[in-house]
């Protein structure tokens, strides 16, 4: 049984309550103590709110300057550090934002007063060009780096009516004192200011990008030119500065000048059209050369029917052309399929690494046809016999025995079989075209000579067992050397064949070149075969021990030479680079042959530059193995 005591149980009910009231009493007291401290500090906040709203609007009313804002670092907040001295101290529940091209600096408070001053202005004291010469070619855009001292100087990047703070004058002497005339060149332009990077793409300080154009009047020029920033000094005052004089010039390559009578368009590649005229000028505008008495035709199989088109041009006297031997005839390569413009001129440079007697010239040039801008061609020599080019014995139609009939002949190895003097090799049904001598001198028994010489090598290459008794009558060097440069740009042509050129001298051997033709599925990356080991001829002389003893003979002693190509790439890159930009934009490439077309010049360049050093690596290991 359970005995309850009624006053034991009521004191400790009383006791209980009191502890109760104490608790929520200290409570009520601690939470009325909180209270106070937070109304307190609102209390403090208002009235700081209510300091800062009043000396902003002092400040704002005496259009004070702001020099500097500060984040506070021992403390939430900013302070305003004004041009004269004073500073006001801003709470982080205030907003802060500076306008980037007023430099306008707008204060909101949290119920919404805004503020609006404006920032000190750090005025230019002077500008610096980093160029002295720049060159543009029609149409081209060149991008000229300057400063502007002090770096943090602020001013306007207009280029454009009477409010324009930076622009091209025009002038003759510098000039630094305020001076409100500027000459503006008629043709080319400023079209842009922006601040200048680096390669991770963050800001210079203080440097700038000017971007001037070409206006494509097709006009030679060579002037003296000043980069002026207009600006306002501390009084409102209008100042200009000026840049030392910097040369601008047109054509960084040369411009050639074709003009047809009444200006009719060329539209065949067989027939000449006459009374045409050339002038052509240098890259700083200069006369090198005219002629009234031209002819000019299309020329090429596939690429004549492409949109870019190549020309032949036919002088009616031998001249000197941008330093190439004298001749009358020379050829234009339009380039259309090769985004880098460069493969032929690459692959000619190549060939010259080797022992080939000879490789066509040339250099690039822009091309104006009855006043339209075609834009960048190679003008290059055409392969034919002369002393300075294919350098073997011109025959005459009377020379039918020997030794006069043994050369010379120069013939094209090419599917497209369209000479008027060919044959097909017995064997191996070669389309041989003889290219010289050509219709009006090539008889009969000059003919039935080179192609009797033809099949006697094939005879020995596959019918006989003699195989080495071929070097009787091919100059294996010249095969090697022929093929060298055909494995090492990629060139499969030979295949078909197609541009195979050889030439044999009276009383020589026939001879494998020049090369010709290589700006379709040349130096692009990914192979690690041989190309052309199976074309032609070749399969046979592979089969020679002693040929592939001397392969790798001929190898070894060129490799050092094939390495130096590829600084010749990066200087012709450089040379031609804004041509190649206009150029290419204004012929769109259509078609997929490079695996190129749709990259930028520079990437393009860069993709053949590094295809062609890898193929050094490759055909070091493949022609090691033979």
């Amino acid at each position: 049984m359970t005995i309850i005591n009624n006053n034991m149980t009521h004191d400790r009910i009383l006791k209980h309550f009191i502890q109760l009231f104490a608790l929520v009493f200290i409570g009520m007291t601690i939470a009325c103590s909180n209270l106070e401290d937070d109304v307190n500090q609102l209390k403090t906040e208002v009235n700081t709110l209510k300091e800062a709203v009043s000396e902003l609007k002092k400040a704002q009313e005496a259009s004070k300057t702001i020099k500097e804002v500060k984040k506070l670092t021992d403390a939430q907040g900013w302070s305003l550090i004004f041009t004269d001295g004073t500073t006001i101290r801003l709470e982080d529940t205030i907003s802060i934002k500076q306008d980037e091209k007023t430099k306008v600096i707008t204060i909101t408070m949290p119920d919404g007063t805004l503020f609006t001053f404006d920032m000190e202005m750090i005025r230019p004291t002077g500008i610096v060009v980093l160029d002295n010469k720049i060159t543009l070619s029609p149409n081209s855009i060149y991008s000229l780096e300057f400063r502007v001292n002090p770096s943090n100087a602020v001013f306007s990047y207009n280029t454009e009516g009477k409010d324009a703070a930076i622009q091209l004058d025009l002038i003759k002497s510098t000039r630094s004192v305020a001076d409100s005339y500027v000459t503006t060149p008629e043709l080319y332009k400023l079209r842009r200011i922006e601040p200048a990077t680096d390669k991770e793409g963050k800001t210079k300080a203080g440097q700038y990008v000017a971007y001037i154009q070409d206006n494509g009047s097709l006009r030679t020029y060579n002037e003296k030119v000043a980069l002026v920033l207009t600006t306002k000094d501390k009084t409102g005052k209008p100042v200009q500065y000026s840049s030392e004089l910097f040369e601008v010039t047109s054509g960084g390559l040369p411009m050639l000048y074709l003009t047809t009578p009444g200006g009719k368009p060329i539209t065949s590649k067989d027939d000449w059209m006459a009374d045409c005229i050339i002038d052509l000028k240098n890259s700083e505008g200069e006369d090198i050369l005219h002629f009234s008495d031209v002819s000019l035709r299309g020329r090429g199989n596939s690429t004549w029917s492409y949109p870019k088109k190549p020309y032949a041009i036919k002088l009616d006297k031998k001249a000197e052309i941008l330093g190439m031997p004298a001749h009358k005839r020379w050829v234009l390569l339009a380039n259309w399929m090769d985004r880098t413009l460069l493969r032929n001129s690459v692959a000619f440079e190549v060939a010259r690494k080797t022992g080939l007697a000879y490789t066509p010239r040339g250099t690039f040039v822009e091309v104006v046809l009855n006043g339209t801008y075609l834009g960048n061609y190679y003008l290059c020599e055409q392969i034919k016999i002369d002393q300075e080019r294919v350098n073997i014995t011109e025959m005459k139609k009377t020379q039918t025995q020997e030794p006069e009939i043994t050369g010379g002949y120069l013939v094209e190895l090419d599917t497209y079989y369209d000479e008027i003097n060919k044959f097909r090799t017995a064997r191996k049904k070669l389309p041989v075209n003889i290219k010289e001598p050509d219709e009006e001198v090539l008889n009969s028994q000059q003919k039935s000579y080179i192609e009797n010489y033809f099949n006697k090598i094939e005879d020995i290459l596959y019918a006989s067992n003699e195989l080495s008794t071929y070097k009787d009558y091919i100059d294996t060097d010249s095969f090697i050397d022929w093929w060298l440069v055909h494995e090492l740009t990629g060139n499969g042509e030979p295949n078909h064949p197609k541009s195979s050129y050889m030439h044999k001298d009276r009383n020589g051997k026939l001879k494998a070149g020049p090369i010709w033709d290589f700006d379709w599925g040349t130096f692009t990356p990914g192979s690690n075969s041989f190309k052309a080991n199976k074309s032609i001829w070749y399969d046979m002389l592979f089969e020679d021990p002693a040929f592939k003893a001397r392969v790798k003979e001929r190898w070894t002693s060129l490799k050092p030479g094939f390495q130096t190509i590829l600084p010749f790439i990066d200087e012709q890159a450089a040379y031609i680079r804004q041509s190649a930009i206009v150029s290419n934009n204004m012929w769109p490439i259509t078609q997929n042959v490079n695996g190129d077309e749709q990259m930028f010049f520079d990437d393009a360049v860069k993709r053949l530059r590094d295809a062609y050093e890898q193929r050094i690596s490759t055909l070091d290991r493949l022609i090691g193995n033979l």
